[in-house]
C-alpha cells in the first residue's frame, strides 16, 4: 500500500492579548501540533495573528497568507 504525506498549515489568532506575551496563540499552536502529530500530518506552514480581532473585517495578514497559500496549493 502506498502511503502519502498529508501536509497542512496551522493558524492561531487571539483577539486581545492584554499581557502581550503571545501565551494564547502559543497554546493554540501546541494543541495543533499535537493533533497533527497524532494524525500523521506534516505542518508545512505556521501563521499567527496575535492581538488582532476578526471583528468588522480587520486585516489579518497571517490568515490571508494561509488562505492564499492553500489556494495556490503551496506551503510558501
Amino acid at each position: 500500500m502506498e502511503s502519502h504525506v498529508i501536509r497542512c498549515a496551522r493558524y492561531a489568532r487571539i483577539s486581545f492579548d492584554k499581557a502581550g506575551d503571545e501565551h494564547g496563540v502559543t497554546n493554540q499552536l501546541a494543541d495543533q501540533q499535537r493533533v497533527a502529530d497524532s494524525r500523521g500530518f506534516v505542518i508545512v506552514r505556521t501563521e499567527v495573528d496575535n492581538d488582532i480581532s476578526a471583528l468588522n473585517g480587520k486585516h489579518r495578514p497571517g490568515y490571508e497568507a494561509v488562505m492564499a497559500a492553500a489556494a495556490r496549493g503551496r506551503s510558501k
